[in-house]
């Protein structure tokens, strides 16, 4: 009786244990998201007013948003650990057996893992969110590197479209896609980094592009490419 008693007092435990790692694990991925969006917005608002389309490259973009997820984990747990604390029973529900004290330490802890990585990664991130371009409806705007400041390119120093839309497999599976612009002096300016804000601003891409004497290379579209990327990819604009 006594054995049945301690396996059911496990595996309650573990059952709390797990709730309250999905919840502080979604509050980090809430966090993560805001996080991102301003970085995002910040990108936003270096561009011109009349900008209809602006990102990063890949790499990047890669530098700007993913690192950010490890302070969100700080602040979700956090977040989590308020609102336990907060709700009615909480603390008593998903841990009967803490000893008094003990929740300060562990906010003190995350506060500081929260802090710290947030001072060590904002630079990283800050500093990769610069390296953006700017497409408006006469020019381009682009910074390679956190240092150089933007460059300002007309549509007609494009000399080059390279496409791409193959599928993937392994643990990330998926489509990669790519629709390169690229610059007489050899940048290159990837506009598939968000896939879906592309496609709405391709109206006013392929516009710009429209008449220009360029090259394009789609040779790596395969034809099982899903639409709308299929046309977008292939189509001269």
């Amino acid at each position: 009786m006594l054995m049945i008693r301690s396996s059911h007092a496990k595996g309650t435990t573990k059952a709390r244990n797990l709730l309250f790692a999905i919840l502080g694990l979604t509050m980090a991925g809430i966090a993560w998201i805001a996080m991102a969006w301003l970085t995002l917005r910040v990108q936003a608002m270096r561009c011109p007013v009349d900008t209809f389309f602006w990102a990063s490259n890949q790499v990047p973009t890669m530098l700007q948003i993913v690192p950010l997820f490890i302070p969100a984990i700080g602040v979700g747990f956090l977040t989590a650990n308020w609102i336990v604390g907060a709700a009615p029973g909480g603390r008593a529900f998903f841990n009967p057996v803490r000893r008094p004290g003990t929740d300060g330490a562990e906010r003190k802890m995350l506060i500081k893992f929260s802090l710290g990585s947030l001072l060590l990664i904002l630079p990283i991130s800050l500093s990769a969110s610069l390296c953006q371009f700017c497409l408006q409806p006469r020019a381009i705007k682009y910074q390679p590197y956190p240092w150089t400041g933007f460059r300002e390119y007309a549509w007609q120093d494009v000399s080059a479209v390279t496409a791409t839309c193959r599928y993937s497999g392994g643990r990330n599976a998926g489509w990669r896609k790519q629709f390169i612009l690229g610059m007489n002096d050899g940048a290159a300016l990837d506009l598939m980094t968000w896939p879906a804000a592309a496609v709405r601003a391709y109206p006013e891409i392929a516009q710009a592009l429209h008449g220009l004497e360029i090259s394009l290379n789609a040779s790596g579209v395969t034809p099982r490419c899903p639409q709308p990327y299929l046309g977008l990819l292939t189509k001269r604009p």
